[in-house]
């Protein structure tokens, strides 16, 4: 893993950044292809937001008359094209998809790995306003893994959302979030200098391995995570220091207790990083409406390798809340 760090570090660590539309597409597309996955690179259209100093690049499907739209953040270092076929199935259900890479991830601007909680949540919300002045429609957030936390914390702290899906849950701040590393003993005492290492050393390389057992989380069409990140080129196999610093202790901006927006949680069963007794205890902290639907046997991409044992429940969900959500603007004007 050290090896991949230093390939990265001597010339990779913006290379998405400088493909051209056309390059980058291939390149997700040859990802694509190898695991054996469709890729209908027509469907979707770039474009790009700032945030603060940083640019963003959107992913977008574009439908006439949403039912609603989705706000949706890949996991941590990934980009959301990866999840294509997460976003189409929206698409194909009626709903304008804007997948967003934030900082330092897939095609946005920022060093490779580099960015704080803070910073993922502003990125999200530019993506969310740029929502919200573009469409009058439902607006929903989601995300996956990393994506998911943030989701799940913008949803305590803006209240206009019609829902919030989230693949996986967690409190960064919660003790019990040492359970989703790979050696929770170390890190209950690590998670403590690691704002220390944050400080004094912020960008430099961590590799996701030594804290994520990727080697133990099959992906459809590779043998597991880690030979998917050795051969995505737009994937990044570190964080920095002051990443993961952020990642052992940052807090949502209100209580989830506090939280009164719709939240739907997916969860595999057999997830290796978010342990099913931890899912269960966050969900249970969480206030206001909410879903868990557990995809038995499912494992911590079981939200790209199992859409067909979801999809239908969460729709279902969907059109609840969008219902939910136009008495509520009704009654608002009454």
């Amino acid at each position: 893993m050290w090896g991949t760090v230093l390939k990265h570090l001597r010339g990779r660590d913006r290379q998405a950044v400088a493909y051209t539309d056309a390059e980058y597409l291939a390149a997700v597309a040859q990802i694509f292809s190898r695991a054996g996955r469709p890729f209908d690179r027509s469907r979707f259209g770039l474009r790009c937001i700032r945030s603060g100093n940083a640019v963003l690049q959107l992913t977008q499907i574009e439908v006439a008359n949403p039912r609603g739209v989705v706000v949706f953040l890949p996991g941590t270092n990934a980009y959301s094209l990866l999840y294509a076929e997460v976003l189409t199935m929206w698409a194909d259900a009626g709903y304008t998809v804007i997948g967003v890479d934030p900082r330092g991830h897939g095609r946005s601007s920022g060093a490779r790995g580099s960015y704080t909680v803070r910073e993922l949540l502003a990125d999200a919300t530019a993506a969310l306003n740029d929502a919200r002045e573009r469409w009058s429609a439902p607006l929903f957030i989601g995300g996956s893994s990393q994506g998911a936390i943030v989701a799940l914390y913008l949803a305590t702290a803006q209240d206009d959302l019609a829902g919030a899906f989230c693949h996986n849950v967690a409190d960064l701040a919660d003790p019990r979030s040492v359970e989703c590393t790979r050696s929770p003993r170390l890190f209950r005492y690590a998670r403590w200098l690691l704002p220390l290492l944050g400080q004094t050393i912020p960008e430099l390389p961590i590799p996701l391995s030594v804290y994520l057992d990727l080697q133990r989380e099959p992906v459809s069409g590779f043998s597991s995570a880690v030979e998917l990140l050795g051969l995505d080129p737009l994937l990044t196999p570190y964080v920095r220091a002051k990443t993961l610093a952020a990642l052992a202790v940052a807090a949502p901006p209100r209580p989830l207790e506090s939280l009164r927006t719709p939240v739907f949680v997916l969860h595999g069963a057999r997830d290796q990083i978010f342990p099913a007794t931890y899912v269960q205890h966050i969900f249970r902290r969480i206030g206001g409406p909410k879903q868990l639907h557990v995809v038995e046997r499912g494992h911590h991409y079981t939200i790209i390798d199992d859409i067909p044992r979801y999809r239908d429940a969460l729709l279902r969900w969907m059109d609840v809340q969008r219902a939910a959500r136009g008495q509520r603007t009704i009654l608002s004007r009454a």
